[in-house]
């Protein structure tokens, strides 16, 4: 972006950012703020989900696997 508006070359940019909090602009638009963060620790929730659906496919492998034994007493044509 620095480099389509010609704003130094385009060269690194930086690792990080400003935030504005006060004071704001005179026109007052943008309206600064401070920066809230609300991460969500969910981390249980996904590995229980995912615990779970990789049982679930295991039981329907062990399933798939058991009905494609010979002598199983599926007809196969």
């Amino acid at each position: 972006m620095a480099a389509a508006l010609d704003w130094g070359g385009g060269g690194q940019v930086a690792p990080f950012y400003i935030d504005l909090e006060t004071p704001g602009p005179a026109s007052g638009i943008p309206k600064p703020g401070p920066l809230e963060v609300d991460l969500r620790d969910d981390h249980m929730q996904y590995a229980i989900t995912w615990f779970t659906l990789a049982g679930a496919v295991a039981i329907a492998f062990g399933a798939w696997l058991r009905a494609q034994r010979p002598g199983s007493g599926s007809t196969r044509s």
